[in-house]
């Protein structure tokens, strides 16, 4: 089904801190254009004036240097931080500190088993939590637990009260049941659900292509 938009939240952060890059390169030019030809012309002397000149050089690249680096972080967070908060509203801004940063750091040290613990742990306090519970789906769909993860989806859709949320946790349901899940049949009706609940999106434009092809290959909804 390529014809299902995909979510797309997770790319955001790879382009934004590719333009930092991009920005700390090109000022790395400009710090070698300034100080180059002082670090080059103190190499040349000798004595009290050439050491200074040296000094200088070297001091001032490496403060130009702490500039350009702090100012490209603070744009890859600045951007980062608008997107997210545009996409998951919740009046905190910054991707750095969501309320499940220690779980991610347990599944970036591959310790998915420590990670699937720690949210087990935090929805034992905070069943109700929906951006914990979409982060425990996402980390369970990421590692093969796509039956959990649906169902996690589901919660979170069910107690969340952003719209943002509740179409994100609906995209990843039928992103399993079209995929991992098999189950086309149960799809339909999150689809429909998303065009009612969406109207006039790219996302629910999306939903109507999928109804259409799998209307065509003879797809049915189960049976109440």
């Amino acid at each position: 089904m390529r014809g299902w938009p995909r979510p797309f939240r997770h790319s955001v952060n790879t382009r934004t801190f590719d333009k930092a890059e991009l920005f700390a390169k090109g000022y790395s030019v400009v710090i070698g254009v300034v100080f180059g030809p002082i670090i080059a012309v103190a190499a040349s002397l000798t004595g009290v004036r050439g050491t200074m000149l040296a000094v200088a050089g070297v001091l001032g690249a490496v403060v130009v240097g702490f500039v350009v680096h702090r100012g490209s972080l603070g744009f890859a967070r600045g951007a980062g931080a608008g997107f997210l908060a545009f996409l998951q509203p919740s009046g905190k801004s910054s991707p750095y500190t969501t309320e499940y940063s220690q779980g991610l750091a347990l599944e970036a040290r591959d310790d998915i088993v420590g990670a699937i613990e720690w949210f087990d742990r935090e929805l034992t306090r905070r069943p109700a939590d929906a951006r914990l519970l979409a982060g425990a789906a996402d980390l369970h769909a990421r590692h093969g637990g796509h039956l959990r993860a649906e169902g996690m989806y589901l919660e979170a859709r069910r107690v969340t009260t952003h719209s943002q949320q509740e179409l994100y946790c609906t995209q990843r349901v039928i992103d399993l049941r079209l995929g991992p899940l098999n189950d086309s049949a149960r799809a339909l009706p999150e689809l429909r659900r998303l065009v009612d609940r969406f109207p006039d999106t790219r996302e629910a434009r999306g939903a109507l292509i999928a109804l259409a092809q799998l209307k065509a290959e003879g797809v049915v909804p189960p049976r109440s």
